[in-house]
């Protein structure tokens, strides 16, 4: 998948690396962020729980393939 976003390289790498600003990010609508892990390396991951209104959670996890500071991410979803 290739999407372009109208923010600097380095905020749409910091939108998939830093905890903080991935809790911006990653909540489509009213949903939350409970838990925000990342070990941004080749190999490393990022966990997020995300919490819908209702309280229901679903899990997500990203195992960085590819990582180039504020250039280039390539990673697995699931």
């Amino acid at each position: 998948m290739k999407h372009t976003f109208n923010a600097s390289p380095q905020r749409v790498y910091q939108a998939w690396t830093d905890p903080k600003i991935m809790r911006e990010f990653m909540c489509p609508g009213e949903v939350t962020l409970s838990q925000v892990e990342a070990d941004v390396r080749v190999g490393g991951s990022f966990r997020i729980v995300m919490v819908q209104p209702d309280g229901e959670e679903f899990v997500a996890r990203v195992i960085y393939r590819e990582v180039v500071a504020n250039e280039r991410i390539v990673c697995t979803w699931s």
